[in-house]
């Protein structure tokens, strides 16, 4: 098992081969207890990102994903014929990771009732634009802060929620999981305000006037 110490180093998203992000990379979201830096290289024609979260295992769960290598239905299925490679929230198709994040009706329904406002005309439940939006310069600083964390935290959510389900535990509706999320971002934020920091205060601040009713 990966401590937390190795997975609180910088995590690289990619959409495509590894490679190292020089450390001395840094950013004004330093101060946020991320960094992030857009795009820094390319690696066969790939762009890759470094990025840093408060919250290793969300980080880490992220960085699979970001290179396709979580256990979806499609890979399972690959391994093993005759694994069950249907989506397990929806019972509708095939779970690949783009399903999952956010085809499904199920975690559709989770991500706009948490970023439909925020996001606005940028709003889109594809995968591929949400990391380029996280990347882009298209949203102020704590509103890419906001943004960054929710997208983090719901995908390892419904990772979450996916993978009991294929346990056998009780299923969890999906407008109480979105619950669930918005009252961890509360959680989350509120204790980063204690800080005393402005910028974690004004995220606070985004977050109740952009969260779901």
């Amino acid at each position: 098992m990966l401590s937390d110490n190795v997975m609180t180093q910088h995590v690289t998203f990619l959409s495509g081969n590894a490679a190292t992000v020089p450390s001395s990379i840094s950013s004004s979201l330093g101060t946020l207890g991320m960094s992030f830096v857009s795009p820094v290289q390319r690696v066969n024609g790939s762009r890759e990102y470094g990025f840093k979260t408060p919250l290793p295992k969300l980080s880490f769960m992220f960085w699979l994903a970001i290179r396709n290598r979580l256990a979806t239905g499609d890979r399972l299925l690959k391994w093993n014929g005759d694994a069950y490679g249907g989506c397990v929230l929806c019972q509708t198709e095939v779970e690949t990771r783009d399903h999952l994040f956010f085809s499904c009706s199920y975690s559709s329904h989770d991500w706009s009732a948490l970023t439909r406002d925020m996001l606005g005309s940028r709003y889109t439940t594809r995968w591929d634009s949400l990391v380029d939006l996280s990347t882009s310069s298209a949203l102020t600083q704590i509103h890419m802060f906001v943004f960054r964390y929710v997208f983090q935290l719901t995908t390892h959510s419904l990772w979450k929620e996916r993978n009991g389900r294929r346990h056998g535990e009780s299923p969890i509706p999906a407008p109480s999981l979105a619950k669930m999320i918005d009252k961890n971002m509360r959680n989350r934020l509120s204790t980063l305000a204690t800080s005393g920091s402005p910028i974690y205060k004004s995220g606070l601040r985004y977050w109740f006037s952009t969260h779901c009713r």
